[in-house]
């Protein structure tokens, strides 16, 4: 495998994977055939490495929802870094302070997850990351 080779040649210091939702529905996002255990073995991987390793999801409706969180979470628990990030649907124009409902403002309920980091704060029960991961 191409990652496992870099690490074992220590050619990576820094390692960032974009988890885009759960493996199982990876195929909703391709045209092509997608190797869910490819996918699997790499966060294997990424969480024994020896450098620095951050997993990134941008929490896009339909596509990442609390299941996809609660199976991503279960996947990578133990990793040092997980950064989600929410998005905001495009708009003509976004009138002054509509920002302020689009990403929450408050903090998690650990106050680990700035709130544009914690996209289930907010009045939403809680924070998805912390209930998940």
């Amino acid at each position: 495998m191409f990652l496992a080779d870099l690490l074992e040649r220590e050619l990576v210091d820094y390692l960032a994977i974009d988890l885009k939702t759960s493996p199982d529905r990876y195929a909703e996002l391709h045209s092509g055939p997608v190797d869910r255990d490819a996918l699997v073995t790499s966060i294997r991987l990424a969480l024994t490495a020896p450098v620095t390793v951050e997993f990134r999801t941008t929490c896009v409706s339909g596509i990442v929802d609390a299941p996809a969180l609660h199976t991503l979470g279960q996947l990578i628990r133990g990793a040092p870094r997980w950064r989600c990030s929410s998005t905001i649907p495009p708009r003509p124009s976004i009138p002054p302070g509509a920002r302020s409902h689009l990403i929450p403002r408050k903090a998690c309920r650990t106050g680990r997850h700035r709130p544009a980091v914690c996209p289930g704060s907010g009045g939403q029960g809680g924070c998805l990351i912390c209930r998940f991961y």
